[in-house]
């Protein structure tokens, strides 16, 4: 019996049971699983060791990278990305848009492609993992691929 299977005889015998209590008639339910037959093989050189994604470890959270969701690949590419003076069902011409793009002929198959119209107001922010911890004194590196499409870029401004 596949484990699927087993789940769904188990909840659906525990729901009988509780339901025939519930009428003030106790049953005697018997359920038998037999574990054995489940034709998984285990590795020998798997030791049992259990990973818990706590605060963020898998995504960046203790990783050195502090931006979250870098390469867009969450289920959400827009995960942790924030563009506050950008209306939802507006063409922006007061500030501007981004855009997802996925072409996987490229190293980094995800990609934002933004469309400012107003340099002056368009932003773009990314929150990090709980926020970024930068400390006052330390060197960062900030590195980013920039391809200036239309050509009239003339300075990218950073800030924390």
């Amino acid at each position: 019996m596949k484990t699927k299977s087993k789940i769904f005889v188990t909840a659906f015998s525990l729901i009988i049971a509780f339901l025939s209590a519930q009428n003030g008639k106790v049953k005697k339910h018997i359920l038998d699983l037999d574990g054995t037959s489940t034709n998984i093989k285990i590795q020998p050189t798997m030791y049992g060791i259990f990973f818990e994604d706590i605060n963020f470890a898998a995504d960046g959270g203790l990783y050195a990278e502090l931006i979250k969701n870098r390469s867009f690949e969450f289920d959400e590419p827009l995960t942790g990305w924030k563009q506050s003076n950008t209306k939802t069902l507006s063409p922006n011409l007061d500030s501007g848009f981004l855009t997802i793009i996925t072409d996987k002929s490229k190293a980094n198959k995800n990609f934002a492609r933004i469309t400012v119209w107003n340099d002056e107001n368009y932003v773009l922010e990314n929150e990090g993992f709980r926020g970024i911890g930068l400390h006052q004194g330390e060197k960062y590196d900030f590195s980013f691929n920039l391809e200036n499409v239309s050509g009239n870029i003339s300075a990218v401004n950073f800030s924390t």
